[in-house]
C-alpha cells in the first residue's frame, strides 16, 4: 500500500536488525505467544531505538534509489513529487497527447465508443494503478491470444430447408410459425433483428422459437434451432471479444504513449513519484546489471527484517520484500539472520492499491519453500485472542463471519477476549433505515447523519451511559464514526455535528476543489465570464456567498421567456419593481454587478479575494457552511495564487479549466486534534485505531464503486457492457465481483473490530448485516 508502514527495525549501530523473537515483540506490548522457549537475539527495544528503526517501504526504496541512482536514470538530488504535483503533471501529459499522431489516431478510434472525458478518466485510472499493472509483454501477449478470425458456420436454414418448412407449416404451423420462417428468410444473418428470433435480450436461447405443435411434426426442426442458437452465441462471443480486443489495444497503445510523455516530463524536472520508488527499486533488484551491487549492499547492511501489516503489500512491494529476505537471510550463511512477517489477511482492504490476500498467501508459500531449501527454520503462529474488544463485540464478529452467507475469502477462526475483558459487558446495535427517496442517495445520507448525531448526544448526555472498560461515563472523545468513503455522507455528518454543537475531528485529507465553498466560487467565476450562463448564475445565487432564498430564485427565473436570468434581474432593478423580496434582490444585483466589473481586469487570485471579502460574504458563508469553511477558502485562494505564479498567462477562465481538470489534495495531521471530539474517519483510514464506541454508517455505499477496466495479474481489459457474452470476460467479471464482495466483507470486519465496548451500525434496509 502506498503510504502504509512497512517496518524495518534499526539498531543503534546503524544496521537494520530484525527482532528475531516473536516473544520479545509481543511481551513489549503485553501479548503472550504459545511457545515461550524461543531463543531471543533482539536489539534494544527502547522508545528511542524504536523511533529510529521504523521506515515505510517507500522510505526504504527512496534510500536505495538515491544510493544507486545511476541505474535509475535520475540525478542523486532528484525531488519526490506529492499527489497534487503528480495530478498537475499527469494533466499536462494528457494535454500533450494531442501533439502525437499515433495518440490522435487512437483517440479518434476510441471516440467512436466513448466521450473525451471517459477516455481521459480511463487513462488516469491506468496511471493511478500503474504500480500493479501487468508488464507490457504480458499485456501484448494476452491481446494477441484473443481470437481474431470470426466463426461463420453455414446456416442450417438454407433456402431449400426454409421452403420445405414452409410447406410443413402450411399444414401444421400457426400464423406465428409462418411469420418466424419469413423473418428467418428475410433478415440478414447475425444482424440484431435476426438474433432476436433465437435469443433473448440476456443472450439466452428462446424457449419457443416455433410452436410445440410445429416442433412435434418434425424433430429435426428443434435440432436446427439449437444448432443456429449455438452459431449465434459463438459469433456474438467473438464479436464481443473482438470489440474488447480492439478497444483495449487502442487504450494500451494510448496509455503507453501517455506514460512515456509523463516519464519525460519527470525526467526534465529531475523528479520521481511514489510509484517510481517501488518500481525502480524492484527493477534494480531484477536487472542483471544492477542486482549484484544492490542485493550485495542489502546483504551487508541488513541482518534481520520485520515486515508489519504485510496484508497491505501490493504484488510489486512483495517482490521487493522477497528480494530483501533473499539477500539478507537466505543467501547469507550466518545462522543469526532471520525475518518476521506480521499480517492479518482478514484486514486486507486495500485492493484499490494492488493489495490482495492471494499475494500474502503466495509469498508465504514462497518464503516457506525457500526457508526449507536453505535449511532455515520456518514457523507460523496463529493468533485469535483480542486484547481490544469485549465478548459482546466478538460474538457479533464470530456470528457474522462464521456464516456461509458472508465470505471474506480468507480462513476465519472464532475470536475470544483476553482475560482482562472477558467479564465486561458490551452493546451491539443494528439500525436499518429506509430511503425516503431511492433516487436521492444524499437525502438518505442526511437521514443517517441526523440519526447518528442524535444517538451520540443521547449517549454522552444520558445518566445511564457507562463505559465498563474505562470505568466512567462516555465523552465525545470516546466515539468514532466510520464511513465507507468520503462522499456526501461525510459532509452531512460534519454539517449535522456542527449544527448540533458536537465537536468532531478526523478529516485528514480532502480535495480543495471538491468542497462546496470552492464550487460556489467557481460558479461565480463561470457566470462572470458568460452572463448568459443561467445555470451558473442560478448555482451562484443559491450558493454560500449570496444565499438567495428559493422564493427569490423562482421570482427571477419564472416567466422570463427567452431572456437570461441576468437580463431579467437588470430589468427588475431598472424598473424599480417593488416586492417583499426587493431588498434581497437589490443586494444580489449589487454584488453581481461588482463581481462582473472586476472580473474583466483582475487576475484569478485578486478576483476571488474581492469576492470573498465583499460586503457580508464572510458572514454569509460562515453562517451557511460553518467555521471549517474558512480553511477551505484559504486553501482555494492559495491554489489560485500558485496558479498565477506558474501559469504563463493566467486568467480566470484558465483557472476555472484548471480546477475542472485537476485535484488539490490537502492532508492534515489529526493526531493533535481535540481529544474530546468525535473522530470521523473512513474505514480504510481507521485501520490500526480503536475506540470505546464505534458507529458504522452505510457500509453498502462501497458497492457503487466502478472502474473503467477489469484487472488480472497478467492483463487488463476495458470493462464491457453488463450483457457481454464473452466467456473470458464473463469469468473475469465474475471473479472481480467475487473479490469485491470479499473485500467488502473484510471492510465490515475491520469496522466492527475497531470497537472496544459498543458498536452501532446505521445501514440501509438492503444491508446484509
Amino acid at each position: 500500500m502506498a503510504h502504509r508502514t512497512r517496518s524495518l527495525l534499526l539498531s543503534s549501530d546503524g544496521k537494520l536488525e530484525l527482532i528475531d523473537s516473536a516473544n520479545k515483540v509481543c511481551s513489549k506490548f503485553g501479548y503472550p505467544l504459545p511457545n515461550p522457549n524461543v531463543e531471543c537475539a533482539a536489539p534494544d527495544l527502547s522508545e528511542e531505538s524504536i523511533s529510529k528503526s521504523f521506515s515505510t517501504v517507500h522510505g526504504l526504496c527512496s534510500g536505495i534509489v538515491r544510493k544507486f541512482y545511476e541505474y535509475c536514470g535520475v540525478n542523486k538530488d532528484f525531488s519526490l513529487i506529492d499527489d497534487g504535483a503528480k495530478a498537475t503533471l499527469t494533466q499536462n501529459a494528457y494535454e500533450s497527447l494531442y501533439d502525437y499522431d499515433s495518440a490522435k489516431e487512437s483517440i479518434k478510434t476510441l471516440s467512436k465508443s466513448y466521450s473525451e472525458s471517459t477516455i481521459r478518466d480511463g487513462l488516469f485510472e491506468l496511471m493511478e494503478n500503474r504500480s500493479f499493472l501487468p508488464s507490457t509483454e504480458s499485456q501484448i501477449s494476452f491481446l494477441g491470444s484473443l481470437r481474431s478470425t470470426s466463426p461463420l458456420p453455414e446456416t442450417v436454414f438454407s433456402e431449400n430447408v426454409i421452403a420445405d418448412l414452409e410447406l410443413l407449416c402450411d399444414v401444421h404451423g400457426s400464423a406465428k410459425d409462418k411469420q418466424t420462417l419469413s423473418f428467418i428468410a428475410q433478415r440478414p444473418r447475425f444482424s440484431f433483428e435476426y438474433q432476436k428470433i433465437f435469443l433473448t435480450e440476456e443472450m439466452l436461447p428462446r424457449k419457443n422459437v416455433f410452436s410445440k405443435k410445429f416442433y412435434s411434426q418434425n424433430k429435426v426442426i428443434e435440432k436446427f434451432v439449437d444448432k443456429e442458437v449455438s452459431a449465434l452465441l459463438s459469433y456474438s462471443e467473438w464479436q464481443n471479444s473482438h470489440r474488447i480486443k480492439e478497444i483495449t489495444s487502442e487504450y494500451t497503445k494510448l496509455f503507453y504513449t501517455f506514460l512515456r510523455i509523463y516519464e519525460e516530463k519527470k525526467i526534465n524536472q529531475n523528479s520521481l513519484d511514489y510509484d517510481d520508488l517501488i518500481l525502480k527499486t524492484l527493477s534494480m533488484m531484477r536487472s542483471p546489471e544492477s542486482m549484484g551491487p544492490v542485493l550485495h549492499h542489502i546483504g551487508q547492511t541488513i541482518n534481520h527484517i520485520l515486515v508489519d501489516e504485510a496484508q497491505d503489500l501490493s504484488i510489486a512491494q512483495w517482490g521487493i520484500v522477497r528480494h530483501l529476505i533473499e539477500a539478507a537471510v537466505f543467501l547469507n550463511q550466518s545462522p543469526h539472520r532471520s525475518f518476521l512477517v506480521v499480517s492479518d489477511p482478514k484486514q486486507s482492504i486495500y485492493g484499490f492499491q494492488g493489495a490482495s490476500p492471494s499475494h500474502l498467501f503466495q509469498s508465504k508459500e514462497f518464503l516457506k519453500t525457500w526457508a526449507g531449501h536453505h535449511g532455515k527454520p520456518f514457523r507460523e503462529v496463529q493468533l485469535n485472542i483480542s486484547f481490544r474488544s469485549v465478548p459482546k463485540i466478538l460474538l457479533t464478529v464470530n456470528s457474522i463471519f462464521s456464516s456461509k452467507n458472508i465470505s471474506m475469502g480468507v480462513p476465519f477462526r472464532n475470536h475470544i477476549s483476553c482475560a482482562r475483558l472477558a467479564q465486561l459487558s458490551g452493546i451491539v446495535g443494528i439500525n436499518k433505515c429506509s430511503y425516503n427517496n431511492k433516487d436521492d442517495k444524499c437525502d438518505f445520507h442526511i437521514q443517517l447523519a441526523k440519526n447518528t448525531i442524535k444517538k451520540i448526544i443521547e449517549l454522552v448526555s444520558s445518566k445511564n451511559s457507562w463505559l465498563y472498560t474505562k470505568e466512567r461515563k462516555p465523552s465525545f472523545g470516546d466515539i468514532m464514526i466510520l464511513t465507507p468513503k468520503r462522499d456526501c455522507l461525510f459532509e452531512s455528518i460534519v454539517k449535522e455535528a456542527d449544527f448540533c454543537s458536537v465537536p468532531i475531528s478526523g478529516i485528514d485529507r480532502y480535495d480543495v476543489f471538491e468542497q462546496q465553498i470552492s464550487q460556489d466560487l467557481i460558479w461565480i467565476a463561470r457566470w462572470a465570464m458568460c452572463h448568459h450562463n443561467d445555470w451558473a448564475l442560478a448555482m451562484a445565487i443559491k450558493g454560500a456567498f449570496l444565499g438567495c432564498s428559493e422564493e427569490a430564485l423562482f421570482w427571477l427565473s419564472h416567466d422570463r421567456g427567452k431572456s437570461s436570468i441576468w437580463k431579467k434581474l437588470q430589468s427588475k432593478i431598472k424598473t424599480q419593481e417593488r416586492s417583499t423580496i426587493d431588498s434581497e434582490i437589490r443586494l444580489i444585483y449589487e454584488k453581481l454587478e461588482y463581481w462582473s466589473s472586476i472580473s474583466r481586469t483582475l487576475s484569478p487570485y485578486e478576483f476571488f479575494i474581492k469576492v470573498v471579502s465583499s460586503d457580508n460574504s464572510i458572514k454569509s458563508f460562515l453562517k451557511r457552511l460553518g467555521p471549517q469553511s474558512i480553511e477551505f477558502v484559504e486553501n482555494f485562494l492559495t491554489a489560485a495564487q500558485e496558479f498565477e505564479n506558474t501559469s504563463p498567462a493566467p486568467s480566470i477562465s484558465k483557472f476555472v479549466r484548471h480546477v475542472e481538470k485537476t485535484k488539490r489534495i490537502v492532508k492534515k495531521d489529526v493526531s493533535h486534534s481535540n481529544k474530546d471530539s468525535v473522530k470521523l474517519m473512513t474505514v480504510h483510514g481507521a485501520k490500526g485505531t480503536q475506540s470505546p464506541i464505534v458507529f458504522l454508517l452505510d457500509i453498502s455505499g462501497q458497492q457503487s464503486t466502478r472502474e473503467n477496466f477489469l484487472y488480472s495479474d497478467n492483463f487488463f481489459i476495458i470493462r464491457p457492457p453488463e450483457k457481454s457474452s464473452s466467456r473470458t470476460v464473463k469469468s473475469l467479471k465474475d471473479l472481480n465481483k467475487k473479490y469485491t464482495a470479499e473485500e467488502r466483507a473484510r471492510l465490515l470486519y475491520v469496522a466492527i473490530t475497531r470497537a472496544e465496548e459498543q458498536f452501532y451500525a446505521f445501514v440501509s434496509q438492503e444491508s446484509k448485516i
